[in-house]
């Protein structure tokens, strides 16, 4: 008389630390093996997830942009971007986070309009009040200086400033 078996191997037991670890980026897969039929079945959690991202584009090699990041051009986006936006608004401490992501996606979007390929663009908005207050920016980044640059503008009224800079790091 023959019993089939059927064992399954959970790598859940490891705990938490490891077995969402090594399954989320596909070390352990989960494994049914039969021994009736000897035969094992991968399960691939993230095949799906996979199949559903963008296509990677193949690597070009290139070492300099046909086009370079030209800072008078984004600095007059960025310019016009914060007068349209901030003209007749007050300053709010509450809403000004928001003011200064919905800036920075704003911007980010009309500078991707510039068609510039192979770069890729931070952006950085600031708005405070002007109640006799200042604030300095500095920042510091490693990048090639005959590719990479940066542009800023300014805005400001009787109630708030607000400063944005968008650094372009040529990334192909």
């Amino acid at each position: 008389m023959s019993t089939s078996r059927r064992t399954s191997v959970d790598y859940g037991r490891l705990g938490p630390k490891y077995s969402s670890r090594f399954h989320h980026r596909g070390h352990i897969p989960r494994t049914n093996y039969s021994a009736a039929s000897g035969s094992t079945a991968f399960v691939n959690e993230h095949r799906d997830a996979q199949s559903k991202r963008k296509p990677e584009l193949e690597p070009t090699y290139k070492m300099e942009p046909d086009v370079r990041f030209e800072p008078h051009a984004a600095t007059q986006i960025i310019e016009k971007v914060l007068k349209s936006f901030l003209e007749k608004e007050t300053y709010h401490p509450t809403t000004s986070r928001q003011t200064a992501l919905t800036l920075s996606n704003l911007i980010k979007d009309r500078v991707k309009e510039l068609g510039l390929s192979g770069y890729k663009y931070v952006v950085e908005v600031h708005v405070g009040s002007t109640a006799g207050q200042s604030m300095r920016i500095a920042s510091r980044f490693l990048w090639n200086t005959a590719t990479d640059n940066y542009a800023s503008g300014r805005f400001h009224n009787s109630s708030l400033f607000a400063v944005a800079i968008v650094y372009a790091v040529y990334y192909e």
